[in-house]
């Protein structure tokens, strides 16, 4: 049966000790072994060093040895390459696939130009239809919606060719 109750109180400056000599000691440092080996829960550990810059000093200094000792044992050939890079992935690295980054990034790219795509359509069929008859007042209404959709216009967003699709639009 587990333990309810109040969560358990770190003493904060014992951790940052008991942290660094394990660190010292320790040739691949793990801060979730240390976390167990003292019967400290892992989340609220990384919560603690969220608030405290000594904690999170000595966290850190602990990771940098673990990322040191990666990258010295895939060098000598002792640590397999698919092993380190996993391990960086953890979240305690704050490491992340470059594709993951672009995946990301496209996708902003992409949510922008389908909006810009659907605004053109509209306006298009709004001139189709007679609800702008003046070239001028679409330009500012234009220039409005997509201050209006994207704060200013995005990078990549151009005013004139937009309004050039807007005029094929017409033509076609």
């Amino acid at each position: 049966m587990s333990k309810r109750g109040r969560p358990k109180t770190y003493d904060i400056d014992a951790m940052i000790t008991m942290i660094d000599e394990y660190t010292d000691k320790t040739e691949f440092p793990i801060i979730k072994e240390v976390c167990f080996f003292n019967d400290w829960n892992y989340d609220y550990v990384m919560e603690l060093q969220r608030g405290n810059e000594e904690l999170s000093q000595s966290i850190k200094r602990l990771l940098t040895k673990k990322e040191i000792a990666l990258e010295r044992g895939v060098h000598a050939g002792t640590i397999d390459r698919t092993f380190a890079i996993f391990t960086l992935k953890q979240h305690a690295h704050n490491w992340s696939d470059v594709s993951e980054l672009d995946i990301k990034v496209k996708k902003a790219n992409l949510q922008k130009i389908k909006a810009e795509s659907a605004y053109v359509e509209t306006k298009t069929k709004q001139l189709k239809d007679g609800s702008f008859i003046d070239y001028d007042k679409l330009k500012i209404a234009v220039e409005t919606d997509i201050t209006a959709l994207f704060g200013e216009p995005p990078p990549g967003v151009n005013l004139n060719r937009t309004m050039e699709e807007l005029e094929a639009g017409l033509e076609g």
